[in-house]
This record gives C-alpha cells, structure tokens and sequence, in this order.
C-alpha cells in the first residue's frame, strides 16, 4: 500500500469518525460535568495556580492536566462571547468542549497507528514477513477509532480524562519507538525528551498513566532487546526518568482528592470489587463483538452469584497464556506485549481498588480495547492465509477479508452516529439507561431530573421516578433530594423539609441536603436557620455559589462583615461572578466602607450592562466615598431605568440623603412608598428624610407607620426614640 494511499485513507477515516459522533457536537452538559465543568470555579481561570488545583470529589480532581484544557476551553469560549448560561440560553456552549474531545480521539487513533505500523515494520523485516504494515495497522486503529464503545469517551464531556491520558499513554510509546529508531543520537534525544513531556502530562490527566513506563519497558523487551540486561543498559536513564514522571500522579493520589468516590472502606471490598470486574471486563469484551447494549451508567452495586464466574474464567486464561508468552519471547513476544497493554492499562480502575461510585463504566476499556482487536484482526488474518495455503504473514490481504473489516467499519459507523444521537437528547439517554440497567437507582433519578428541568416541568413524572429510585435503593440520597426539590415546586415547603430531615437522617453528613435545607429556610424567611446549613455546605464544598448563598444569609441577618468575608472568598474563585460583586458592594456599604465597594461594583458594570439596582448601588458606594456629584448623578440614572423599583428608589435616596440633599432624597423616598406601602424600610427612610426637612410630625407618623408594617423593625425603632 503506496504511502499517499495511507493518506487518503486516514483521511477517510477521519472524516468517518466526525461523522459517526456528529450528533453530540452540541450535545449539553451530561451528569457529571455540572461539578467538572458548569460548576467548577478552578476552570474560570488560566492562572496555572487556580486551573491546576480542581475541586475535591469531582472527575478532575487530582487530574489537573485534564482541568487545565478545560480552561483552555472556557477561555475560548468568552473570547468568542459564547454564553454559557444554563439552557435555553448558550446553544454553542459545549461546542468547543466536544470538538477538543474529538480532535483528541482521533490524535489517539493515529498515534496508534503509528505504533502498530512501525511496530510491525521492524517486527516484519526482523523475522523476514513481507506483510504490508501500513494495511495491518489501519485495520485495527479503523475499527478502534469507530467503534461504538468509545461514544462515552468522546461524547460525554467529563471523560475527556480518559481520552486524553490514552493520548499521552500511546504518545509516550510512540515517542520512545521514534527515539529507538532515530537516525543519530541528536534525534534519538529528542523522542525522548518529548516522550518524558508526554509522560509526565499523562501522569497529570489520570491514574491509568502509572503504568505506562512499565508497559514502555515491556515493549522494548517484547521488539528491540533480545535481553533485559540489554536493554537496561542500553536505556536506563530514559527508563528513571519515565518513571521519575510518576511522582506528579503519586502526589495527587496522596492529596486524597478523591476520597469519597475512590479507595477502601468506601462500602464495597476489594474482593468484590474484583469480583465484579472479571464480569465487567468480560462485559465490555462482549460489547466489542457483539456491540449492543451500551449504557451511560451501570450504577454502583457490585455483582453476585454467578456472574462473574465466565468472566474470571475467561480473563484467568488470557492472563494465563500472556505469562506463558512472555516465557518462549522469540515467537509469542508479540502476544505477549499485547496481553500486558490490556492488563496494565485496565488494572488501575478495574482490579482491587474500588471506585465505589460507579462499578463498572464503558470508557476504562477505551485504550485496552486496541489489543483484543489487534488480536482478532491479526488472527482472522492468519486463519484466512491458511485456508488460502499461506501459512506465513502474506504481503496483501485476500480482498474479500479486506471488504469484510471495511464493512463493520460502517456497521460502526452507524451505531456510533445511532448511540451519539442519544447524548443530544438526555431524556433519551437516560431512558436508555433506565431500560439496560434497571435495577440502577441513579438511572432513574438522572431521568427525573431531566423531566424535571423540562420547560413546562413533568413534576409528575419527576416525581414518579424519584420514587422508583428510591424503590431500587431507599438509601439512595439523590433520589430523597430530588422529592424535595418537586415538593418546592409544588409549593409543599413544610413537605420539603421533612424529606431532607430524612435523607438527613440516612446519611448525616450528606451535603446536599444540608445546601438546599439552607436555600429552602433562606426562602421560607429563615435565615437564622438557614445559616448552620449553608456554613456547613460552604466548608465542605467552598464554590462561589455555596459562598453566594451563605453570603446572601449573613446579609439577611445582617452579619456584614462575615457576609463580605464570604463574599470575597467566593471573588478568590471566581473573579467574574457578578452577584458575588453586587452582594459584596452592598455588604461594604451597610459597613459604610463606600470606597472599597466602588471598586467591586465598577468592576461589575465594567462586566456587564449596568443594572438599576447596581446604579443605584453605585450611587450610595459614591456618596460613601465623598463623591457626591458622582453619587446625585448615578442616583438619578438608577430611578430613570428603575421603573418605580421601590427598591431602586430606596438606594437612590439613600445616595442623595448622604450627600445632603434631603429633597431629592424625600422624592425617592415617597415613589418608593408609593410603590410599596408595606414596605417598612422605604416608610423607614421616607420619615428620616421628612426630618431632615423639618418635617417632625410627619416624619413620626413614618415611623410609625413603619412599626405597624412591622412591630420588630428595629431601625423605625430606633428612629422614633430618638425624636423622644
């Protein structure tokens, strides 16, 4: 095969695969993106201080590489004004997320190619085959890049950890192959300096990449050494430093960021989590021949009985017969090499270290799955040589195999493009998931959020599968949650509560409950009780939203120096959060500390159009600060676009009776009692107003007025004593 054939054929391929996963180009946010990405504070940043550090308990954590694109996604994303707001808002939102994703998928099919064919080449003309390697290795790498069991990889954003940790697995292997192959010794360092780079961003994108400079040093010995001896001494130092890249992924494992959802003593067993892979390895292996049945979650209850009794027969003789192959290396090498890439990449996720939140998930075979199909298209091969009488590596494949592997190729295409129109739609998703794995309580709950969300919302289907999650697993959290959340919707406030006191009562510490507990006091009027709530959510989940929110308590209870302490920790994390500025502008203000809050709340309107209450904010920071024409001016241009905002007009006055202008004030003043008159705060500061005029005796029946609206207004209160 002539080398500008190969080229159009990659090509081909190629375009096939953006074909084949089209249909998610716009899919949106899935599942656990909303803590990765829509949620994650670190990625609103390209300062390597912030984007290096992902939260705690989220697929990025201890993933800081993976973190870093992200940001290098978001950034795009407002450099090209892309609004990323929750839907409807944003259609191209997830856009470049999922271009990234793609691009990163076929960068790791070509790589792989790249290994197989200069593998091969040297393999071929060592042994004296006169097979065409370019055609062996862009069979597999086809079948690879297209098959359907990668759609979770690619098309659900989040697992951008996957993919790109098997670039820089596979980028390392081939890097150090280029290396073994240089022309002079100037090249050969270089591979190699590029494959310890690629190495030690793997280390930083997942777990799996531990094993990558053993499986290196497996290659070499499999098809460049005849010894180990040899081979030590002939690359050690490349060999240390490979390994020496390993540190990054030890000390984010040791950071313990993912101490909820990875590690012992989380509920499962190493002996049933291992027990449960034989089945789920077997599983994915069945998927990859007979590719139906894919689901987006398999849940987290591990299997039993006999269920993983084929698979662990299965897996044993492989693991077996690779042992075996690394014995008798002069003619099994090869095998040898492809048994330890399937075992060392999936060993990390899938043998005794339990992830006790998902057990088993399609997208941890994303890599290893290039080796039992290199296997079958090798092995088919061979059996179709016998038949036709060529016992040894033939130099062309017979046509009617070549036309065979090209027609699964687009029986792939097709499923993949079918199972990638389903990440478009994610109530069609979640059905999906409902109906193959029935028995998953967070199937059901994701589907009740979906129909939930939906604009008109179907609370009573919501409602429905949250109980039948809650029917699958009655300690299953996220079920009880989202039966408060439809109770609120239903305006079953006192309801609500007594859900989440359950959940509460299930799990102590779970967090979610304790945040919408907070939120759910905070809107029944009580943010005395709100307030341990959000402390407790904020401390453990430190978000500018779990800070906005404690925030916006402490002001209702009139904490305002803790409330601008909150407010600026949630400005640490998220420079640009517009509410948190305003809420901090107004915390400042009631501290009378106006020049401070000009800052912030310039630096919001500077962000976005200038709303009335953040004019009118503005106006009193001013009049604070000793800027009183700056204050009348912007007090003036809060009321104009306020619309009779009694709000609005409050701040207004507020601004022109600090500048000593009580007449304009008492203008304000009044539209805002006009267009509130139980508003005990405008009737308030309407009399002080009054008294500054000279207007005594009105100014007292505000006062009072003010009391009737509220008997414990404390600041009519106190405004009366002091007329005594």
């Amino acid at each position: 095969m002539s080398p500008s054939l190969v080229r159009w054929l990659l090509a081909a391929v190629l375009l096939l695969t953006t074909v084949a996963y089209s249909p998610a180009i716009r899919a949106p946010f899935e599942f656990d993106d909303a803590s990765a990405i829509t949620s994650n504070a670190s990625i609103r940043s390209l300062s390597p201080t912030v984007a290096l550090r992902p939260p705690e308990n989220t697929s990025v954590s201890g993933r800081p590489v993976v973190n870093y694109t992200f940001a290098l996604n978001a950034a795009i994303n407002r450099w090209l004004g892309v609004d990323e707001r929750p839907d409807p808002f944003g259609v191209n939102k997830t856009l470049g997320y999922h271009i990234v994703n793609l691009l990163l998928h076929m960068w790791c099919g070509l790589l792989l190619f790249g290994v197989i064919r200069r593998t091969i080449a040297r393999v071929g003309a060592a042994r004296g085959w006169k097979v065409d390697a370019n055609l062996t290795a862009l069979l597999p790498a086809t079948l690879w890049m297209l098959h359907p069991i990668h759609t979770e990889a690619v098309d659900y954003l989040v697992q951008r950890t996957e993919i790109l940790v098997s670039v820089c697995y596979v980028g390392t292997l081939y890097a150090s192959i280029r290396a073994f192959d240089a022309r002079n010794e100037r090249h050969a360092i270089i591979w190699q300096f590029v494959a310890v780079i690629v190495c030690l961003l793997g280390m930083g994108s997942k777990e799996v990449m531990i094993t990558a400079p053993l499986l290196l040093f497996l290659y070499d010995r499999a098809f460049h050494f005849q010894t180990w001896i040899e081979q030590l001494r002939r690359r050690r130092w490349f060999y240390l430093a490979l390994v020496a890249t390993s540190a990054w992924t030890l000390i984010n494992v040791a950071s313990n960021a993912r101490f909820g959802t990875v590690g012992f003593g989380l509920g499962v067993s190493w002996q049933r989590y291992l027990y449960t892979q034989a089945w789920a390895v077997a599983h994915y292996l069945r998927l990859m021949v007979w590719p139906t049945g894919f689901t987006l979650d398999y849940g987290t209850r591990p299997v039993s009985g006999l269920a993983g009794i084929p698979g662990a027969i299965v897996l044993t003789a492989f693991l077996l017969a690779t042992i075996a192959a690394w014995t008798k290396m002069q003619r099994w090498g090869w095998f040898a090499f492809l048994g330890a890439w399937f075992f060392l990449i999936l060993a990390p996720s899938s043998s005794v270290v339990p992830i006790a939140t998902e057990i088993a998930a399609e997208r941890r075979v994303y890599l290893a799955l290039a080796s039992p199909i290199l296997l079958v298209v090798v092995t088919v091969a061979w059996l179709a040589g016998r038949l036709l009488g060529k016992p040894r590596p033939s130099p062309t494949m017979p046509i009617g195999l070549q036309a065979g592997f090209g027609a699964i190729a687009l029986i792939f295409v097709v499923l993949t493009f079918n199972r990638s129109w389903l990440f478009k739609d994610p109530e069609a998703l979640w059905r999906d998931a409902v109906n193959n794995a029935p028995t998953n309580p967070r199937a059901y709950d994701n589907l009740a959020a979906t129909m939930f969300f939906t604009d008109p919302p179907n609370l009573a289907e919501a409602k429905d599968l949250y109980l039948q999650a809650v029917n699958a697993d009655s300690t299953y959290l996220h079920a009880w949650t989202g039966l408060a959340a439809v109770a609120v919707n239903e305006g079953q406030l006192d309801a609500a509560v007594t859900i989440l006191q359950r959940a509460l009562a299930i799990d102590s510490g779970y967090s979610v409950a304790f945040e919408q507990l907070g939120r759910l006091h905070l809107r029944m009027g009580k943010p005395d009780k709100a307030l341990p709530y959000l402390q407790r959510f904020a401390t453990a989940y430190p978000s500018d939203n779990s800070l906005v929110a404690l925030g916006i308590d402490l002001l209702q209870l009139q904490r305002y120096e803790e409330a601008a302490t909150a407010l600026r920790h949630a400005l640490e994390l998220s420079p640009n959060q517009l509410e948190a500025m305003r809420l901090l502008g107004g915390a400042l203000i009631e501290q009378g500390k106006g020049a401070e809050a000009v800052q912030w709340l310039e630096r919001m309107t500077s962000l976005e159009p200038p709303t009335p209450i953040g004019i009118g904010l503005l106006a009193v920071a001013y009049a604070q600060a000793g800027r009183p024409n700056d204050a009348k001016e912007a007090a003036a241009a809060a009321s104009t676009r306020g619309n009779g905002n009694p709000g609005v007009s409050i701040l207004a006055g507020r601004a022109t009776l600090l500048v000593g202008d009580p007449s304009a004030a008492e203008g304000y003043f009044a539209q805002a009692t006009r267009a509130d008159p139980r508003s005990p705060e405008a009737a308030t500061f309407h009399g002080l107003a009054l008294r500054q005029l000279g207007k005594s005796h009105d100014a007292e029946k505000e006062f009072r007025r003010a009391l009737a609206l509220d008997p414990g207004y404390g600041p009519a209160q106190k405004a009366l004593d002091s007329m005594r």
